[in-house]
């Protein structure tokens, strides 16, 4: 059965976290998001985000041409801005959000069930259910595998309360923590693994200290760096998506640092500029230049005869131009703007394309 919205509401004063994005990516990366709208509402209120679910988002929605890189940095972006909430898709893999779950749930409060995942659910639908038994309303939301759920966690805090019994060797309390790692670690499937020398009480406890482990889906690469894992070498290591998105943060710092350096060279020249346009007669020179080198242009395709007599003209509003800098103390030079590497003019890569190595903020 189909739980997804047909249309959902598009504010005209979008999330300062959504402009943000689209200040990163331009036109594109707005795109996207909004295409990211589109999915998760067809579905409901979260989709899951893996590489299977990114490669069907591209072909469903016609993004072969902009490409799998620039939608994974475009979701990247959106869970660091929290345009999708980073807790469950570091815990989950899903994307989903506040103003996503309460819109859905604003969509379908005339429904007569309203099924969530009680894993995936944020504060804000737990005020649904308040407010509607606050104005005397049947609360229409339900939540899926609740009662498992439940005894989950009633197993798991007898387990974390229980302690140690000698007696029992080991065997059962090793069983127990088996079941607590597979439970809790989804992506690995609970199988016949050959998984001697385990010890999975120290496999939990170092899968919740370390974001990489976590983003592991193969349980035989698990059992083969065992040994690491137990020394702690991957503690606190960050996954790959952190880094990915440390990598996109330290491009846009780059940028914003190359951006910072070309405004100000460039601020300078426009005071200057301003400086110069206030005064009437070099306004006028200038415009008289402007077209005269439309008129040079001209001549030499069309009417080479005139073009001596024009260069003159050309010289002498020059000469009278600079008379009139002199006078208000600027020079010709002050209309370049002066950047802080020449070897990049503070645009951070080389003319052959190379990063420059200019960068110090």
């Amino acid at each position: 059965m189909k739980c997804g919205l047909k249309t959902f509401p598009l504010s005209v004063d979008l999330d300062d976290s959504v402009k943000l994005v689209e200040a990163e990516f331009g036109v594109q990366g707005f795109a996207i998001v909004i295409k990211l709208y589109q999915a998760i509402y067809s579905r409901g209120y979260y989709m899951k985000w893996d590489i299977d679910a990114k490669l069907l988002f591209i072909r469903d929605y016609c993004l072969s041409m902009v490409g799998q890189g620039l939608v994974s940095e475009v979701v990247d972006c959106c869970i660091r801005r929290g345009v999708f909430e980073p807790s469950l898709f570091k815990e989950y893999n899903i994307l989903t959000s506040k103003r996503i779950q309460e819109t859905f749930l604003t969509a379908t409060k005339r429904s007569t069930k309203v099924v969530f995942d009680k894993q995936y659910a944020l504060p804000i639908v737990y005020e649904f259910m308040q407010n509607a038994s606050k104005n005397g309303k049947s609360v229409n939301i339900f939540f899926k595998n609740d009662d498992i759920l439940q005894q989950r966690k009633e197993k798991e805090k007898k387990e974390e309360e229980k302690p140690p019994n000698p007696q029992e060797g080991g065997r059962e309390t090793q069983s127990e923590w088996r079941d607590k790692f597979f439970d809790k670690f989804k992506q690995f499937a609970k199988k016949n693994y050959h998984d001697e020398g385990i010890d999975y009480k120290v496999l939990y406890l170092e899968f919740c200290q370390s974001a990489h482990l976590q983003n592991m889906y193969s349980f035989p690469q698990v059992v083969r760096i065992y040994s690491k894992i137990k020394n702690g070498d991957y503690r606190d290591k960050k996954s790959e998506q952190e880094q990915r998105i440390d990598a996109i943060n330290a491009r846009a710092d780059r940028e914003r640092y190359y951006a910072n350096l070309q405004a100000k060279a460039r601020a300078r020249v426009d005071r200057i500029t301003e400086i110069a346009m206030g005064d009437g007669r070099f306004k006028e020179l200038s415009k008289e230049l402007s077209k005269l080198e439309i008129e040079l242009a001209r001549a030499e395709v069309y009417n080479l005869g005139t073009l001596d007599g024009l260069k003159q003209k050309q010289e002498q509003l020059l000469s009278e131009r600079a008379s009139v800098l002199r006078k208000l103390g600027i020079k010709e030079a002050d209309f370049t703007p002066t950047f802080k590497c020449e070897k990049c003019s503070d645009t951070g890569y080389l003319p052959s394309g190379a990063a420059c190595d200019c960068y110090n903020p």
